[in-house]
């Protein structure tokens, strides 16, 4: 009789404690890439940028720009919602630069809007990011 009991009691704490763990609201927040922005702040020389954006089966987004130097119209690129919401990782590369951003490592539970930039110093590529909780 005590053996039931136990089987019993212990079934019913294993279903107790397990009630509600899983739910659609715990799942890991997606992010969403509003813009992209690459400068080159170079003042004396035009460079190459390359941008690559890939999620886990590989490259979804490719581009190259030719950005002039430190020329207010000429010397960046904004792109508006380059891909769809999901994890990815951004790749950067100038003048013998790279930067890289994983987007998936960024964002919070409540802030998933993520705005990356780029941009060529004299020394080196940086690579900055905001977070925004409303992706206008």
């Amino acid at each position: 009789m005590r053996r039931r009991e136990f089987v019993a009691v212990c079934c019913c704490s294993v279903c107790g404690i397990s009630a509600g763990c899983l739910n659609e609201d715990d799942s890991e927040p997606v992010p969403e890439i509003v813009s992209l922005e690459v400068r080159n702040d170079q003042r004396e020389e035009a460079h190459e940028f390359m941008v690559q954006i890939e999620d886990e089966d590989g490259i979804v987004f490719e581009g190259t720009y030719h950005l002039e130097a430190a020329d207010p119209g000429e010397s960046a690129v904004a792109l508006k919602d380059p891909v769809e919401s999901e994890a990815y990782t951004v790749r950067v590369e100038a003048d013998g630069h790279s930067a890289t951003v994983d987007t998936q490592d960024r964002i919070t539970d409540d802030k998933k809007c993520i705005r990356l930039q780029f941009y060529l110093s004299a020394e080196t590529l940086h690579s900055e990011y905001q977070l925004y909780d409303r992706c206008e």
